[in-house]
């Protein structure tokens, strides 16, 4: 035989009061929005930081960093569905820094002539103002002076540091403020 449990129902229980059932509910939407925001951001940021990535590996099968285009930048950010310009400023400086110390020759070799331009053509592709560029700029300076705090002899540091500013200055197209930090004027 069977045995079938029949479980009773406390009569004795009273419904949830209109009020509070309205608060409740009030809540419960209020949280669900606040996750719907919060999951929307973490994927808008997470989006940001892959299109960098995909603008670097962009810029890696280049021959040169300076043959990107604004068409290239554009393409990317809108296959992740933002503006490069305003949601990953800080990426972008950091691209256009690595080049710019990339660009500048170490040692005491002397700069080519292009890099100039180059470097200008890479500011421009990426759609950098010289406010947006300055940072950059001034980055790669106070990494180039704290390289020569590597060397222990001065005369040699002295060398080292004129040659790597002159470099860093002569790459045209530096912000003024950045030149007169450098002493150029």
């Amino acid at each position: 035989m069977k045995e079938v449990l029949i479980v009773l129902v406390d009569q004795s229980r009273h419904a949830v009061e209109p009020e509070t059932k309205e608060v409740a509910s009030y809540g419960t939407a209020a949280l669900v929005g606040a996750g719907a925001v919060f999951a929307s951001i973490q994927a808008k940021k997470k989006r940001a930081s892959a299109s960098v990535v995909d603008l670097y590996n962009t810029i890696v099968d280049l021959p040169d960093p300076s043959h990107l285009t604004p068409n290239d930048v554009a393409a990317v950010g809108s296959k992740y569905g933002i503006s490069m310009q305003k949601d990953e400023i800080e990426g972008l400086q950091k691209i256009y820094g690595q080049f710019l110390e990339a660009v500048i020759p170490s040692g005491e070799t002397q700069l080519k002539g292009d890099e100039a331009d180059r470097v200008r053509m890479l500011k421009d592709a990426l759609g950098l103002s010289d406010e947006d560029a300055a940072p950059a700029h001034i980055d790669v300076a106070r990494r180039l002076y704290r390289q020569g705090f590597e060397t222990k002899d001065r005369q040699q540091q002295f060398e080292q540091r004129k040659v790597r500013f002159t470099g860093l200055g002569e790459v045209g197209g530096l912000p003024a403020t950045v030149c007169t930090l450098m002493g150029k004027k």
